[in-house]
């Protein structure tokens, strides 16, 4: 993957956050899952946890170097109408280190398309595990310092966070041929499963 310099916008990284990335890839194994042993956390979020991600999201926003994939109303549509809705994460490093909410980083470019689905799949993936997991993509095109932090060699790649520490890594790279089936698959095995119940 190409690493362009980073463009600065006004939702740019901090180098405070950048640091902090850092120092997570050097305290975390290297982007594999947990060791085995450790206790599975929780995946239930408080009703005060699920509206955190509101103070370090902006607006509405297809285009942003980072946005968080939420489940909200649909701005236009009647009452109770929801949907994946992209907001633009003005904080990085504050998602990412929420207390007892998982966040879900997704790689990928906005000059390639996705003739086999993968963001169609993530999105309702985001929509599946709402409440248990938060998915932001990262437009590795528009922004590549988080993908340098994370070792992101080729996109779409996922990186699966917990209260700012690594829990698993999907590494496209190593698998070959996959398909959004797998990540499901990989997700779930991370601890997360989807409520398909919620697409309905």
């Amino acid at each position: 993957m190409k690493h362009m310099t980073l463009r600065k916008t006004a939702a740019a990284l901090t180098a405070a956050v950048l640091i902090s990335g850092l120092f997570m890839m050097s305290s975390c194994s290297s982007g594999k899952d947990s060791a085995a042993g450790e206790s599975t956390p929780s995946t239930t979020l408080s009703p005060e946890a699920k509206e955190d991600y509101r103070s370090y999201t902006g607006d509405h926003s297809y285009d942003a170097p980072l946005a968080a994939l939420v489940y909200e109303q649909v701005e236009g549509e009647e009452k109770g109408i929801k949907g994946i809705q992209y907001r633009e994460v003005t904080d990085i490093g504050g998602l990412l280190s929420m207390k007892d909410t998982a966040v879900c980083l997704y790689f990928c470019s906005s000059y390639n398309a996705d003739l086999s689905g993968i963001t169609a799949g993530v999105e309702d993936l985001a929509q599946t595990l709402w409440g248990k997991v938060i998915f932001v993509s990262v437009d590795t095109m528009k922004d590549d310092s988080l993908s340098s932090a994370y070792g992101i060699n080729a996109v779409p790649d996922l990186v699966l966070i917990r209260n700012g520490v690594i829990e698993a890594q999907f590494d496209s790279v190593s698998r070959g041929t996959w398909s959004i089936d797998d990540v499901v698959k990989w997700i779930t095995e991370s601890g997360y499963e989807p409520d398909m119940s919620l697409l309905e």
